[in-house]
């Protein structure tokens, strides 16, 4: 007898709830779950069964928005454990900018804009992502809990980029603590004078007390992606196909600020202002980084 089909969804908790009910209504026979530990932590554990060859333990689909799995792209391709079929038409933008693998494994479900947010009190505001790293700016900058995705591509792209002085920036100048909204609020507060964090939740600051700085170098872009077992079954592709329909891409886009992948949905009106700028180099520049 197979065992049930498993269908992993790990999306920001502004929309988790609607659209695990949403896949859980098309796929009644199916194990849907989300992350049971903090942090989308499963993800990573994912990626070790992945990497042991226990394959058993690894849902049919999985659905993350963690950079680490997107950084073994390469790995995934050649383990020969993912689907490469299940295919679909994305937007120009994204396919111009080169997110798109062209092996097909990591098949885009949104990409989630990472930006510079501050309090309206700070004095000469950060103004590019170098800036951040000014002497005037350390320990007055908060960022999401070490172990979550957003803080996760921060390190590492300021790692990356900036050598020595950005890991030196990353470790001991930047604060690390909770979630988004722990952010935003820190901030408007005025606790903390600068936080990171997704554009969705920088759109709203308690009492108008926060602003944010779409960065000229462009967005820190967190890319959610779903990996299929090789062999699917109807239900993996139901939950794939929900995800990237018309209905629930333009929730993604209205309700949480995230960039659409698939043609003909409005991304936010915040990217569109940003002239679309996304930090994006290309898969090879961004597997280096990790």
């Amino acid at each position: 007898m197979n065992s049930k089909n498993k269908v992993y969804i790990s999306v920001p908790v502004n929309i988790a709830r609607n659209i695990t009910m949403g896949i859980k209504e098309i796929c009644p026979d199916s194990e849907v779950f989300s992350s049971s530990k903090k942090y989308y932590a499963d993800d990573l554990v994912f990626l070790e069964n992945i990497k042991a060859g226990k394959l058993e333990e690894v849902p049919d689909i999985i659905v993350t928005i963690r950079p680490e799995i997107l950084w073994e792209k390469n790995y995934l391709i050649e383990s020969g454990f993912f689907d490469s079929q299940y295919r679909y038409k994305v937007d120009s933008f994204i396919e111009s900018k080169g997110f798109l693998d062209e092996k097909w494994i990591l098949k885009p479900v949104f990409i989630m804009p990472l930006i510079i947010f501050f309090n309206k009190g700070v004095k000469n505001p950060p103004e590019s992502w170098e800036s951040l790293m000014k002497a005037r700016f350390k320990g007055k900058i908060l960022c999401t809990n070490e172990n979550t995705p957003p803080a996760s591509l921060f390190r590492q792209f300021y790692t990356h980029h900036f050598g020595d002085e950005g890991k030196d920036f990353v470790d001991n100048s930047v604060n690390y603590r909770g979630l988004p909204i722990d952010v935003n609020i820190a901030v408007g507060k005025g606790e903390y004078d600068i936080g990171i964090m997704p554009i969705s939740f920088a759109k709203f600051s308690r009492d108008n007390s926060a602003a944010f700085c779409w960065p000229p170098e462009g967005a820190l872009p967190l890319m959610q992606v779903m990996i299929m077992k090789n062999g699917f079954s109807d239900d993996s592709m139901k939950a794939a196909d929900f995800l990237i329909s018309e209905n629930v891409q333009q929730v993604f886009s209205k309700n949480a600020g995230f960039i659409p992948v698939i043609p003909n949905v409005a991304p936010p009106e915040e990217f569109k202002k940003n002239n679309m700028n996304l930090l994006w180099k290309g898969w090879d520049s961004f597997i280096d980084m990790a």
